[in-house]
């Protein structure tokens, strides 16, 4: 007789895991659900396969540099691996390790989802806390298509306003969710405080493609989302997200050199970027006071870019006339192509920055000769360019509205000697309680 060996597929399953082993842990339901590390079939084992959904419940509690799980497995197209938080659920560490709470390293098709209210938290990470560690919530590095949405992200570290944190390097060292070398990354839907920065996506010298950031709710970052750009880095989107400032909790009166931003991108005039859009974020709140940090609310800078820059359809708003803007609340510098600047408010006090700009600075040349195009912009405030910005030959001013008084020009028509736009609407443009006209 005929003997055939037939492979027999492991089906897709939901497994439940929890602090603890409960009645016989089945993992049927929470009530069944199996311990999370359970060597065999906990969140870590390689019996996590492709079309599971893993659910987390209860609360479960780790130590110091807790390493919750690391993905083992990769999902495929159409059947990812999944891990949910259950509702209600919290994962928490008195701080998670440098490397990550959550690590996918070099698999595909990834969910981390944190379903309706899920918490990964440190709880004694900061300043004046028990611990001042190096310490990061999600870290997904060659993840390609993997998605991490719907999660709360808190209290990484806790940063004392106004007093110098003897553990800055530990500090600064701190990323609620990092992705790099991530083709068709997903972060959407997430929450973060108190971390020096909310997401930061890196080519980490690898080319990357295809990122999306939106619909997350930052606050309390030093820079809330960063992109590193030191390989090509093409089809980036940063949209739709509510940055809403606590960065002066990050103020070193010590002065030392960093950042506050609520988007960063950069680069170090290596690799490239390619179509990069940022468009309809909300930026608010307070984002620096006592010191003169607050570089600008975006601010993009050496970045080789291959492709025109555009920012767009986004509302900044400076919350407290003592914030200071040594740059401006949008800084465009060394950008290395044209860019463009529609349909965007700004509105801010005459107390604003000195140094390059105020409202907006033009990119500055390296690279090529960028042209910036602004056009149905509103600003309320008129000294919108600083003197010593580098401006692209053919650069267009054109058909952007100004609102309030005309600052350090005195009047529209010096305004328009110092050779800035002929089409200038002057007429308060009335915004709603939306900042709209």
């Amino acid at each position: 007789s005929l003997l055939m060996l037939v492979a027999v597929p492991a089906f897709a399953a939901d497994k439940y895991f929890g602090p603890a082993t409960l009645l016989g842990g089945t993992m049927a339901d929470c009530a069944h659900a199996l311990i999370y590390t359970d060597a065999t079939n906990g969140a870590s084992s390689s019996n996590i396969v492709a079309g599971d959904t893993v659910h987390f419940c209860d609360t479960i509690t780790g130590g110091t540099n807790f390493l919750f799980f690391t993905v083992a497995n990769s999902g495929s197209s159409g059947s990812p691996i999944t891990f949910k938080w259950e509702t209600g659920a919290i994962v928490q560490s008195s701080y998670f390790q440098p490397t990550g709470g959550i690590v996918c390293s070099g698999k595909s098709y990834i969910v981390i989802d944190g379903g309706t209210n899920g918490i990964l938290q440190n709880t004694a990470n900061g300043q004046a806390l028990a611990n001042q560690q190096a310490s990061v919530g999600v870290q997904a590095t060659n993840c390609p298509n993997v998605i991490i949405r719907n999660l709360r992200v808190l209290t990484i570290y806790v940063k004392t306003q106004d007093v110098d944190d003897p553990d800055w390097a530990e500090a600064q060292s701190t990323e609620a969710i990092g992705v790099s070398q991530s083709d068709n990354a997903l972060v959407t839907g997430n929450t973060t405080t108190d971390v020096a920065i909310g997401i930061g996506v890196g080519s980490a010298g690898s080319a990357m493609t295809g990122v999306e950031v939106s619909f997350n709710n930052l606050t309390n970052c030093n820079r809330c989302i960063t992109a590193t750009t030191d390989a090509t880095v093409t089809d980036y989107k940063i949209h739709d997200n509510d940055l809403g400032g606590g960065a002066q909790l990050w103020d070193q009166p010590d002065n030392a050199p960093f950042h506050l931003n609520a988007i960063h991108v950069f680069g170090a005039h290596v690799g490239t970027l390619a179509n990069l859009q940022v468009y309809n974020n909300y930026i608010h709140g307070l984002w620096g006071q006592t010191t003169a940090h607050t570089t600008a609310y975006i601010f993009v800078e050496d970045t080789l870019a291959s492709t025109p820059i555009y920012i767009f359809n986004n509302v900044f708003v400076q919350n407290d006339d003592l914030e200071s803007f040594p740059t401006g609340m949008l800084v465009l510098r060394s950008v290395g192509n044209d860019a463009y600047v529609l349909n965007n408010t700004m509105l801010g006090s005459s107390v604003l920055g000195t140094g390059w700009g105020n409202n907006v600075l033009c990119p500055q040349d390296y690279g090529g000769t960028p042209n910036l195009f602004l056009k149905n912009n509103i600003f309320t405030y008129s000294a919108a360019f600083a003197t010593n910005c580098i401006i692209g030959t053919g650069s267009n001013y054109n058909d952007y509205y100004l609102a309030s008084d005309w600052g350090t020009y005195g009047t529209y028509a010096a305004y328009r000697t110092a050779g800035f736009d002929a089409d200038v609407i002057t007429s308060n443009p009335s915004l709603d309680g939306s900042y709209k006209p």
